[in-house]
């Protein structure tokens, strides 16, 4: 395994357990996890640098590798953001219908 695919597992590992200790209630943290890791300037953008060490031959199979990753974690905080978001609209209904 290649360091730049060893990286992109560890990116994901961490990245999956730190949205599961992330509250509901702080969609701020969840946003802030989002660009820290999917963003301009974020950790799989620092992955994607070191491609261009990765020899001809490789760039495809690594590439596919950053894909999946990138794919993985992006639905995976937009699950979160989905769930909590109906979670909190769920939980409002009430009291609004109290009124």
């Amino acid at each position: 395994m290649s360091t730049i695919e060893e990286q992109l597992k560890a990116l994901r590992e961490e990245t999956l357990a730190s949205l599961k200790q992330i509250s509901a209630e702080n969609e701020k943290e969840m946003q802030d996890l989002r660009v820290s890791v999917l963003g301009k300037k974020g950790s799989l953008t620092e992955i994607l640098k070191g491609m261009k060490d990765v020899s001809a031959e490789m760039r495809p199979i690594i590439g596919k590798h950053v894909n999946e990753a990138r794919d993985v974690l992006t639905a995976a905080l937009k699950k979160q953001l989905s769930y909590w978001k109906k979670r909190k609209l769920q939980h409002n209904l009430p009291a609004r219908a109290s009124m």
